[in-house]
């Protein structure tokens, strides 16, 4: 226990550069509301944001056509489908402190304060990449608070997918693939993207898209790849490519350097490419991005009921005089998966049985 008689000069009012430590406060709560306003790349673009416990999503999408009319008869009526299937999203807390000592106040300036913010900033951002690619990536259904049940993308589990274009799926239709070879080609990008086009997502008339993510070691060989036996498509670099000589002309339009803040260095086929060292070597996820917040994205993403409590928030500490000295950073979400047909992972490996990556053996949120 702290012995003794409290001082003025227990509390630092300046770093030793001279920046008011009320200063940095305000510098961190607007940081902090700024990350929320523009919202984490991942969380934006390949979820919806949704405080419900789970929803029901539509299983079908037969749909019935206009009969001829008769002279006397009255035209059948037509109601939306009626089978729906039960879809939770997780929810948990997470947090993390900052803590400094007026002895380090004294000494440190505005910079080395500044830093252990930001060190909290990347771990938040860490933290809802890693829950939201664990949510794609891990195959095994899971229980919400509620009990409700957290499905992962079709993976065998006697569920059958909606018809789409003539196209009738089994309950044993599955989005957990292999390659069947050890070595990824163009033909692996090609085919993980159709298993998520062939339920009618990443329709570019609808405004939608598939990105394929992938590690980088994936990625130099995708930038290699052209049209040929392996591959029946060309890699396009993206507009933020290094400058190139090339006696080929591009027919159509490059992609874009980024969809939101999501990084995008090229295209292959209908797909739009991005690397991140998050994304476990040796897979790829194809995913269909609607645009931002938008229900027709694969995950769901649950805040809580309250909106104060939503996002990244930094709590003061016991101090009513300095509240840097002692704070929390706190964000309370989950995950779950919404549209079953959204995404698409393979692991590149000769293996015929999909095996989930170490990194996202246990989602975490």
């Amino acid at each position: 226990m702290a012995r003794g008689i409290s001082t003025a000069g227990d509390v630092v009012r300046t770093t030793v550069d001279g920046v008011s430590v009320s200063q940095l406060w305000t510098e961190f709560s607007d940081t902090l509301r700024l990350r929320n306003e523009a919202r984490d790349n991942f969380l934006a673009y390949l979820g919806f944001k949704t405080t419900a416990t789970g929803d029901q999503i539509a299983q079908t999408s037969d749909v019935d056509d206009m009969e001829r009319a008769s002279e006397y008869g009255l035209p059948k009526a037509l109601r939306a489908p009626g089978v729906f299937l039960t879809l939770g999203f997780n929810f948990d807390w997470f947090d993390a402190a900052s803590r400094y000592t007026w002895k380090f106040l004294v000494d440190a300036d505005a910079s080395q304060v500044e830093a252990v913010h930001q060190a909290v900033l990347e771990a938040d951002n860490r933290l809802v990449f890693k829950a939201m690619m664990g949510a794609l990536f891990n195959n095994v259904s899971r229980l919400n608070p509620e009990g409700l049940v957290v499905q992962p993308l079709y993976n065998n589990d006697g569920t059958v997918p909606p018809e789409y274009g003539g196209l009738v799926h089994a309950g044993t239709h599955s989005h957990y693939v292999t390659s069947g070879a050890g070595t990824m080609d163009g033909n692996d990008i090609i085919d993980v993207t159709r298993h998520v086009t062939h339920h009618g997502k990443g329709d570019v008339s609808q405004g939608e898209r598939v990105i394929v993510f992938m590690h980088p070691n994936e990625a130099e060989i995708a930038r290699g790849i052209v049209r040929g036996a392996n591959s029946a498509a060309d890699f396009i670099p993206s507009e933020s490519a290094p400058a190139f000589l090339t006696d080929q002309t591009i027919v159509g339009d490059r992609p874009p350097s980024a969809l939101g803040r999501i990084p995008i260095f090229g295209s292959l086929g209908v797909a739009w490419l991005s690397e991140s060292p998050l994304v476990p070597a040796g897979y790829l996820a194809a995913v269909s991005v609607a645009g931002s917040n938008d229900p027709r994205n694969v995950l769901a993403v649950r805040e809580h009921v309250r909106p104060e409590l939503r996002g990244l928030r930094q709590v003061p500490g016991s101090s009513s005089e300095y509240p840097l000295q002692d704070s929390t950073y706190s964000r309370g979400f989950g995950t779950g998966v919404r549209q079953r047909g959204g995404a698409a992972i393979m692991q590149i490996t000769a293996s015929a049985s999909y095996a989930v990556p170490a990194l996202y053996q246990t989602v975490i949120a």
